[in-house]
């Protein structure tokens, strides 16, 4: 499935939401847009998005378009400037870490084994398949066995692969960078629940916002 008519209908969703915006935005303070943001536009853009999500860079780039206009909207800047200073100073993400945020908690779900019954089949942990004698260390005992494709096209775009691979390549060190400071370091054994996850990932994005 390539989703295409599922993001031209979202697309127009998000649209209609920055046409509020950009009313609403004389009578109103940012506190108040940003609430409004994330009950017409975020709302729309992350339901199902860990399904959706793994459409094509060229759907994500629509959308990504449409959020940058939002946020120009809400704090009036100007059409053409870059909009990546905006997401750092209202702390928000873009529209592809939305989606790997949404991916990350699927796996934490799973590591926490709060997931469905039905879905607890999706993943596997590397320290479940028995492939080498080694002692497995902590950090490794976390992450996720990556299964094999079959073809770039579907097995790249399946939640059981890429769920995987981006879990692995956040938590290959045992820990999570969250700013320059490698002393604050978030270890994932210290955290304890969804909320804290999707803060401590949050933070991680928007500091790599900040490096480009």
């Amino acid at each position: 499935m390539h989703w295409d008519y599922h993001v031209a209908e979202l697309s127009k969703k998000l649209s209609r939401a920055n046409g509020i915006l950009s009313k609403l935005r004389y009578n109103a303070t940012l506190a108040a847009c940003l609430q409004v943001y994330y009950a017409i536009f975020y709302s729309h853009l992350i339901y199902c998005c860990s399904v959706w999500g793994l459409t094509s860079e060229e759907n994500i780039n629509k959308l990504q378009v449409l959020q940058n206009k939002c946020v120009r909207i809400m704090t009036f800047a100007p059409y053409n400037c870059s909009a990546d200073p905006i997401f750092i100073d209202l702390k928000l993400l873009k529209v592809r870490e939305i989606v790997k945020l949404d991916h990350l908690k699927l796996a934490y779900d799973y590591q926490s084994n709060k997931l469905p019954e039905d879905l607890m089949s999706l993943f596997q942990l590397s320290s479940d398949v028995h492939l080498t004698n080694l002692v497995l260390n902590s950090a490794t005992k976390n992450l996720f066995f990556i299964p094999s494709i079959r073809t770039k096209t579907y097995g790249n775009q399946s939640v059981r692969y890429y769920c995987a691979k981006l879990w692995n390549s956040i938590f290959k060190s045992g820990s999570i960078q969250i700013n320059g400071n490698c002393k604050d370091n978030v270890q994932l054994s210290r955290i304890k629940s969804p909320h804290h996850f999707k803060n401590v990932i949050k933070k991680h994005f928007l500091h790599k916002y900040s490096l480009v």
